[in-house]
């Protein structure tokens, strides 16, 4: 049965709040409404009271570092106990530790907290002891706010003989009264009082659905603070009563679909997107819409804190930082004035593909997201987020173009990645464009134009018999000068960015075939020989050491390495004079050949080189 709530309010019309009975079915009562005080009104907030989960395991998510010892009070809690056992006690006041060092207030925050019997089938529940709106401070017109919040708004406390916040705590359960998270087999009071603390501070809606038919307002017309971010999956904000009218069928339909927290501090604690509320297929009368989805953020996640179901086992220390972006969206303001910096702006890289990181620099208790605006960018899922000094990690491809560029927005902050073109065939001063070329083997020496210039470059680079082997060997986006000698296998490789230190590689057998190329999209080219006897691809990655070898192609074909299929790796083929035969492998379906017939007998294939 529902417990009555004493209260100093004049009784008048009736608000809802709501009671759970056998753990499943929710019901209104009629509680006392608006009383005007000194020309401000005010009416009992909602009573939530959170049943056990079904979790039995044991999930332990530490405070964050903007709650960890030593704590700073921003804020003071006065709290009446009741009954408390005084290892109860310890645990209740160390979650009221924690909440004071995460939202502050001049005015003090007055708890009546009760240890008792409560039904089974309820853990605990909490209000805010009254709502309130249009108060001097208010920051948002024609809105409810919890006490506490409106309080800290108002600079002053609106109605000094009423406490703040009502909480109850089942004494007949399991309870473990440790802080360190190790609950065992039992229910973690210090989570269950951080749970029941913020909705008593503000973690709550207005809107419920009764039989079909949504609403808002606790029948006054006017949106808790909480409402004004709800949205739908369309981004439309549910309080729009041009779309949905308030009550009526089409918001009782989006009450119980996808609904998110749309705030934007609640958007930078969820890694940029709206944070996904719990409003099940069927309504549950106080666990839908006044909490976070169960299932995106089940038992041992950061966020879990304010799910509705806690089971034994489940300790969340973590406030999360979508409540504390929710907080701040709701009128709780940072802890702290929050700027952002980045360790630098811009990043300039080669076109092979890699790693990078940035560091974030943000006061603690300052949320932030980073979210990629490029396709060749990712973020690292574990850094795109945090609270406080943080480093954004992200990884990049390998360009198989042109220069191109893409940005990385972090905490509100622009960073710009450069990446620099992958080499065109005979590209040796890296305009994008080839230059004429030859290699003289009676002397060794490579003559270099730039057609567009006409400048010129030679380079000693080779004997006689050495075969031209020119590729993009660094990834610096430019062709490097390279010779194959055929008389020893030995690779002799001038790279354009440390031309005083050049590269030599053994690689391949007499009467190999040189097929230099970037057969692992890595942006650098690898060597490589076909063995005609064989039919042998043997690859070497020169930047990881690492080889590979692929049977494509018999004695007599020729082979035609190039990529054909367009995903940035060279693919091994063959041409076969006889038949006139291409044999492709493409990287991209190795298992899915293609074969030409293109040519005629005495063709010579003709192909853009590495």
């Amino acid at each position: 049965m529902c417990r009555p709530v004493a209260r100093s309010i004049a009784t008048a019309a009736a608000l809802a709040a709501f009671c759970l009975v056998d753990g499943n079915n929710w019901f209104e009562r009629l509680t006392p409404p608006l009383l005007a005080q000194q020309g401000i009104e005010k009416m009992p907030g909602p009573i939530i009271e959170d049943p056990p989960g079904p979790y039995h395991g044991n999930s332990y998510v530490p405070a964050s570092k903007i709650a960890t010892e030593p704590l700073q009070a921003l804020s003071t809690f006065i709290v009446t106990y009741n009954g408390f056992t005084p290892e109860a006690q310890a645990a209740f006041q160390a979650a009221v530790d924690v909440w004071a060092s995460q939202i502050q207030s001049s005015v003090p925050i007055r708890v009546i907290a009760n240890w008792t019997a409560l039904a089974p089938d309820v853990l605990g529940s909490a209000e805010s002891n009254y709502i309130t709106h249009d108060f001097p401070g208010a920051v948002v017109p024609n809105t409810w706010f919890a006490a506490a919040l409106a309080n800290k708004m108002a600079g002053t406390d609106l109605f000094p003989l009423d406490h703040d916040i009502n909480a109850s705590f089942n004494s007949n359960l399991n309870w473990y009264y440790g802080t360190d998270g190790n609950a065992g087999s039992n229910f973690d009071l210090m989570s269950v009082v951080l749970h029941e603390l913020a909705h008593g501070l503000g973690f709550f809606g207005s809107m419920k659905v009764s039989t079909v038919n949504g609403s808002w307002g606790f029948g006054s017309g006017l949106p808790a603070m909480y409402d004004r971010f709800a949205i739908n999956g369309s981004s439309q904000l549910l309080i729009n009563t041009a779309l949905y009218p308030n009550p009526g069928l089409a918001l009782g339909a989006q009450l119980v679909s996808n609904v998110f927290f749309g705030g934007t501090n609640a958007r930078n604690g969820n890694g940029g997107s709206a944070a996904k509320l719990y409003t099940p297929s069927v309504w549950q009368q106080g666990s839908s819409y006044s909490h976070l989805n169960e299932s995106t953020f089940p038992a041992g996640n950061s966020n879990s804190l304010m799910t509705p179901l806690i089971g034994p086992g489940e300790a969340i220390h973590d406030t999360g930082s979508i409540t504390r972006g929710i907080f701040t969206d709701s009128g709780w303001g940072p802890v702290v004035n929050c700027t952002y910096a980045l360790s630098s702006t811009s990043l300039g890289i080669g076109v092979a593909a890699g790693v990078g990181s940035v560091n974030v620099f943000a006061p603690a208790g300052c949320a932030w997201a980073g979210v990629s605006n490029a396709t060749f960018i990712t973020i690292n899922p574990g850094s795109a987020s945090g609270n406080g000094n943080g480093t954004v990690n992200f990884t990049f491809s390998a360009n198989s173009g042109g220069p191109r560029s893409g940005t990385l927005t972090i905490a509100g902050q622009t960073f710009t990645v450069t990446q620099a073109a992958r080499a065109l065939t005979g590209d040796f001063d890296g305009d994008r464009k080839s230059d004429v070329t030859v290699f003289r083997p009676s002397t060794g020496i490579w003559y270099v134009r730039n057609v567009v210039t006409g400048l010129f470059e030679f380079y000693q680079w080779g004997l006689n018999g050495d075969i031209p082997v020119q590729g993009d060997y660094d990834g610096d986006g430019k062709a490097d000068v390279a010779v194959f000698r055929p008389s020893t296998s030995i690779w002799y490789i001038r790279n354009s960015s440390a031309p005083g230190a050049p590269s030599f590689l053994q690689w391949g057998l007499t009467g190999d075939i040189p097929v230099p190329g970037d057969y692992d999209g890595d942006g650098k080219t690898d060597a490589a020989v076909f063995r005609p006897s064989t039919g042998i691809w043997y690859v070497r990655d020169l930047a990881t050491n690492t080889a590979a070898f692929y049977q494509w192609g018999l004695n007599g074909d020729v082979p035609v390495s190039g990529d054909f299929d367009g995903d940035g790796k060279t693919d091994i083929a063959v041409f076969r004079p006889s038949t006139s035969i291409w044999y492709v492998r493409p990287s991209s379906t190795p298992g899915a050949p293609g074969f030409y017939q293109w040519g005629i007998t005495g063709d010579i294939p003709i192909l853009k080189g590495p």
